[in-house]
């Protein structure tokens, strides 16, 4: 029997259905809805990550398993308040139930990534999943391979490169997401462009409607939302 092949990125699709199908099953609109918006922070998260030079593949894995992280207490403070936000429109009679839907569904997102491949600790991973009732209160924890550029970190310069690298993307324009697609934000200095002098019984050009972006790393299934 063919062993499957596993994932070279944190398996996240596996994760997503898991915790998916248990919103679902509960059935209540404003756990719907937390759902939807903690994964638009996760989708922010990968944002984060594309821009700085990851692919939009790699992008997305790194922010759900930082989101797995998260649910231990010790991911970043962003990242925990997507968990924090399900938690809160939960009803608390089904913590348990959404406690253990989290374990095994990161279990198996886990396990179906190639071995190597996690950004973190096994120790981060073997932590169980808090609720609302633990303290998340926890040291952060940090992904394996940001580890050797604290060194690098110590000197001014190399610090100064470091955060020119992760504000680059402003100047590649940021975007606002509308219904599964995207818009470029104007920026403040940005002048109109003069506009060219009609000519005498000139039939006016009407100038077609500028297709929209659609974002490369959108999260959110559109059946999901509509």
């Amino acid at each position: 029997m063919a062993t499957a092949k596993k994932s070279n990125v944190y398996a996240w699709e596996v994760a997503r259905t898991k915790i998916h199908d248990f919103i679902v099953s509960v059935n209540n609109q404003h756990v719907f809805t937390a759902w939807i918006q903690a994964q638009l922070v996760i989708e922010a998260q990968a944002r984060y990550h594309h821009h700085v030079g990851h692919s939009v593949e790699d992008a997305v894995a790194m922010a759900w398993e930082d989101f797995d992280v998260a649910a231990r207490g010790k991911g970043s403070p962003h990242v925990a308040g997507a968990i924090f936000l399900l938690w809160s429109r939960l009803p608390s009679k089904r913590d348990r139930e959404l406690q253990q839907v989290y374990t095994e569904a990161f279990k198996a997102a886990q396990d179906a990534t190639a071995a190597g491949r996690l950004r973190y600790h096994s120790t981060v991973f073997n932590s169980r999943v808090l609720t609302l009732k633990d303290d998340f209160d926890l040291v952060e924890a940090m992904p394996i391979d940001l580890t050797p550029i604290s060194d690098r970190l110590k000197n001014a310069k190399d610090i100064k490169q470091v955060l020119d690298a992760a504000q680059s993307f402003k100047e590649r324009g940021f975007t606002l997401v509308e219904g599964g697609a995207s818009r470029s934000e104007p920026t403040a200095d940005a002048k109109p462009a003069a506009k060219p002098k009609a000519k005498a019984n000139a039939t006016p050009k009407e100038e077609p409607a500028p297709e929209p972006k659609i974002s490369p790393v959108r999260l959110v299934d559109p059946d999901d939302v509509f």
